[in-house]
């Protein structure tokens, strides 16, 4: 009953953090994102102790936008992080280039409007609708919310030494998200 609900366009693999420069510089992504100057005080990451309890016992507080429970705070959106856990911090930099992505209207969320076919434009991201699987460097069978701490499903995720397939913190993540979808359905 759901078959016009399913996904039919093929997926994407353009964007290049290589070639963007407001990745690699914390004060050139300050143009897409000035409100960091809000977020980036004691008083507001404190707050972030809630979403990473929440995040660590069910799924992340949404209107909390600006904190990755126990990964950091998605702001700067660039990829530098302070984190000692190579698990942290990679998650962590998948979640930040999510929020990047559809602060740049690049990634639409299926996941708020219902009737909406190609998705709803999202400059701040909905957390709740997103979960990360780890790929690479060792598979991992969780789907897990933004923000859960490493602790809980990263046990053997990054050996000290890479397999034959791929080198340790080489990684690779799998994105769900979700998507709702409207239907009408005639009656006679």
């Amino acid at each position: 009953m759901d078959f016009p609900c399913a996904e039919n366009r093929a997926f994407d693999l353009a964007y290049m953090t290589e070639v963007d420069p407001m990745w690699n510089d914390d004060s050139l992504s300050f143009i897409i994102n000035p409100e960091a100057l809000l977020f980036g005080n004691p008083v507001s990451q404190l707050a972030c102790v809630a979403d990473s309890v929440a995040a660590t016992v069910t799924y992340p507080i949404d209107p909390l936008f600006w904190c990755m429970g126990s990964w950091g705070s998605f702001y700067p959106l660039s990829g530098s992080m302070i984190e000692n856990n190579p698990l942290n911090v990679n998650a962590g930099l998948a979640a930040r280039m999510l929020f990047k992505l559809g602060r740049e209207t690049l990634l639409y969320d299926t996941g708020i409007n219902q009737c909406a076919s190609a998705g709803v434009v999202t400059p701040i991201l909905v957390k709740s609708n997103y979960r990360l699987q780890i790929a690479r460097p060792v598979r991992g069978n969780d789907c897990i919310p933004i923000g859960r701490p490493s602790l809980l499903w990263g046990t053997a995720k990054n050996p000290p030494f890479g397999t034959t397939t791929t080198s340790a913190d080489n990684f690779l993540w799998s994105l769900t998200r979700r998507r709702v979808c409207c239907v009408g359905y005639a009656l006679n």
